[in-house]
């Protein structure tokens, strides 16, 4: 199973970029002038938690029945791998602290899924 996502960091000039999901089809981004089509799009209030539902849970999922899963965050420096993969960096400095749970990013949630399932949950 592969797949193409792509989430659109908030930052205060996104919409002068022109960068932005197009209405009424959420698994298309439009970059400047170029419309591309994926497999979905985030926009910039997605959660943590709805792109572990779109991306992570179905391919962990895979990997407790014995299949290899690769999750691969691609971009330009500074565009949002880490927060998305991690989580913002008050969970990198502390990740359990209060609150820091619905901050965790798809590796955290996968790791933990990954621990529940090997402890018969």
């Amino acid at each position: 199973m592969i797949g193409v996502y792509a989430r659109i960091r908030p930052t205060p000039t996104a919409a002068t970029e022109g960068i932005g999901i197009v209405p009424d089809a959420p698994s298309q981004i439009l970059v400047r002038n170029l419309e591309f089509s994926l497999d979905h799009c985030f926009d910039v209030d997605a959660s943590q938690e709805a792109v572990y539902e779109t991306v992570g849970r179905e391919r962990v999922a895979l990997v407790t029945r014995g299949f290899n899963v690769c999750i691969l965050a691609y971009g330009q420096t500074g565009s949002g791998k880490t927060h998305t993969m991690f989580g913002p960096d008050e969970v990198l400095a502390d990740w359990r602290g209060e609150g820091a749970h619905e901050k965790h990013g798809l590796a955290l949630r996968g790791i933990a899924d990954l621990f529940e399932a090997a402890a018969g949950g």
